[in-house]
């Protein structure tokens, strides 16, 4: 997407909380967000309050349509309660991170690369599971934490962060300054972009590799193509499935330009 054709530039924000809780992505839209509009009319605002996973799935089909069909471009934050697989909506119905992904996609394509996802939610960056390297990046970069957030550092965190970021846009130094604001060391935010998920992804040597979880899946995609596979020694199964997790990761990293769509560039 050219920058020169956008026809809207500004943020999403999306809430979805029980009754009972701090409306903090409401107050945010009509405090500092507000302001923000007010100083420079030009940016774009829109806050919408969901109570199902169906109003959020069809909201965020509706918002990734129209922003590619009339290029608009915007960041996304959610105020939502998280848990290690996704989002909790105020209902109870959950919404699992690889739908979430698989809709956003699209967008980040249109954007090549450059959507910005903003997490206020408990175990934002557990979505981290369930990227592919295989594919496209959905996201440019999230703010998340792998924690459990509190209410109150959000409120006067992301203040700060969006007082800062508009109009410096500049996302290192907005965290910075939300997370200058946050006693509470669960509720900092960290800075996960594209290229760490897809370096990290491909190195298998990296500490949080699972290679027996790996292994063992591998095993059972073997055995049940080939019911002779679980005849073969331990050692010779041993030696043909880690010859096939190491050609996967090689692949995958010859896959790392398209994941970050440098040939869009």
């Amino acid at each position: 997407m050219n920058s020169d054709d956008t026809k809207k530039f500004g943020l999403i924000i999306i809430e979805s909380l029980p009754n009972g809780d701090k409306k903090t992505g409401f107050n945010l839209h009509h405090s500092t967000i507000k302001y923000k509009v007010f100083q420079e009319p030009n940016l774009s605002s829109e806050f919408y309050d969901v109570d199902t996973g169906k109003d959020l799935v069809e909201l965020l089909k509706r918002i990734v349509n129209d922003a590619i069909a009339n290029n608009y471009f915007f960041f996304f934050h959610f105020e939502i309660h998280g848990f290690d697989g996704g989002l909790e909506l105020k209902n109870g119905d959950e919404i699992y991170w690889n739908e979430l992904l698989s809709i956003l996609l699209p967008l980040n394509i249109h954007y090549k690369n450059t959507l910005g996802l903003y997490l206020a939610v408990c175990n934002g960056a557990s979505l981290l599971k369930y990227l592919n390297p295989m594919e496209r990046s959905p996201f440019r970069f999230i703010l998340a934490s792998p924690k459990n957030i509190k209410i109150v550092d959000l409120e006067k965190g992301f203040d700060i962060f969006y007082e800062h970021f508009f109009f410096s846009y500049d996302i290192v130094e907005s965290l910075e300054k939300y997370n200058s604001v946050i006693i509470n060391e669960d509720s900092r935010l960290s800075l996960i972009t594209s290229q760490y998920c897809i370096d990290t992804l491909c190195d298998i040597e990296r500490e949080t590799a699972d290679k027996d979880k790996i292994l063992d899946l591998l095993k059972e995609i073997f055995i049940k193509e080939n019911k002779e596979f679980e005849n073969l020694s331990e050692r010779k199964m041993y030696e043909i499935l880690k010859n096939e997790m190491t050609r996967i990761f090689d692949e995958a990293k010859l896959n790392k330009d398209y994941y970050l769509m440098k040939d869009l560039e």
